[in-house]
C-alpha cells in the first residue's frame, strides 16, 4: 500500500498521463497482501483500494487513496493523502517531489502504521535503451527512516495484438532497495500495546522472496534490503 499498494511504499508520485490542461482520474485496485518497504505482517491482509487523483497542467497534483483490508472489522483501514509535483526537466530527464500523510484505523495491524508522513522524490533519466530512476524517501512520525530505490526498466510495445488497434505492453524491471527499517521495530512495540503482539515481522530476502525474521536493532543500519527482477 501507500510510495504508493496498500501499505506498499509511501504514496508514489502520480504517474497519470492526463491531457495538457490537466484533469482528474479515479481507480479501483486489489492486492493479495499489504507490504511496506519489504516488510509484511505475520497475517496476510488482502485489500481493495480506491484512489482519486487530480493533476494540473503544470504538473502539480493531489491524491487520496483509501484501503479496506478484507479480513478486519474496519471498513477503512488506511487513507493516504498526498500532494506533489512531477514533470520533465528535459527530453530525457524527469523529476518529482511529494509529501504524504497516512491515517490509520485504531488498533491497526499494519506494520506501516508506525509511520505518519513521508517525503518522496525521484530523478529519472532515459538512456535510450534503459530508463533509470533513483527514488528517495524520508519517513517520519513515531520513527524516522530513509530509503533509496534504484529502478532500471524499459517498456516494449507490440502492435496489432488481437485487433488492428490492440497492443501488448511489456516492461522488464530490475530494482535495488537500500535503507533503514526502524519503523518495523517501533511497529512491533505498538502491536504489543494494541493486543496484536506479533513475535516477528516477515521481511523480504534477496530476489524478492518472502521469509520470517526477528526484528532486531539492525533495523537502524542503512543497508541493502532487497532486489527484484520482474517482467510484467
Amino acid at each position: 500500500m501507500g510510495s504508493g499498494q496498500t501499505t506498499g511504499t509511501p504514496a508514489a508520485p502520480a504517474d497519470t498521463d492526463t491531457a495538457p490542461h490537466g484533469g482528474a482520474t479515479a481507480s479501483l485496485s486489489y492486492g493479495t497482501n499489504s507490504s511496506f518497504f519489504g516488510r509484511t505482517q505475520t497475517t496476510r491482509f488482502p485489500y481493495v483500494a480506491g484512489e482519486l487523483t487530480y493533476k494540473s497542467r503544470v504538473g502539480l497534483w493531489g491524491s487520496a487513496v483509501s484501503y479496506n483490508l478484507l479480513n478486519t472489522t474496519s471498513f477503512v483501514d488506511e487513507t493516504d493523502l498526498s500532494v506533489g509535483w512531477d514533470g520533465d526537466l528535459s527530453k530525457t530527464v524527469d523529476a518529482s517531489l511529494s509529501y504524504s500523510h497516512f491515517l490509520f484505523a485504531a488498533n491497526s495491524p499494519l506494520v506501516k502504521s508506525s509511520v505518519n508522513n513521508s517525503i518522496d522524490s525521484y530523478l529519472g533519466w532515459d538512456w535510450g535503451y534503459v530508463y533509470s530512476r533513483l527514488n528517495a524517501a524520508y519517513l517520519f512520525g513515531d520513527t524516522n527512516d530513509f530509503f533509496l530505490v534504484l529502478d532500471n526498466s524499459r517498456n516494449f510495445e507490440i502492435e496489432r495484438v488481437f485487433t488492428p488497434r490492440g497492443y501488448l505492453s511489456i516492461e522488464p524491471r530490475v530494482s535495488l532497495t537500500a535503507g533503514t527499517q526502524r519503523f518495523a521495530e517501533i511497529s512491533l512495540e505498538q502491536q504489543k500495546l494494541r493486543g496484536n503482539a506479533p513475535r516477528t515481522v516477515p521481511g523480504r530476502g534477496n530476489g524478492g522472496g518472502t521469509g520470517t525474521s526477528t526484528v532486531t536493532t539492525t533495523t537502524t543500519l542503512f543497508r541493502v534490503l532487497n532486489y527484484d527482477c520482474a517482467c510484467p
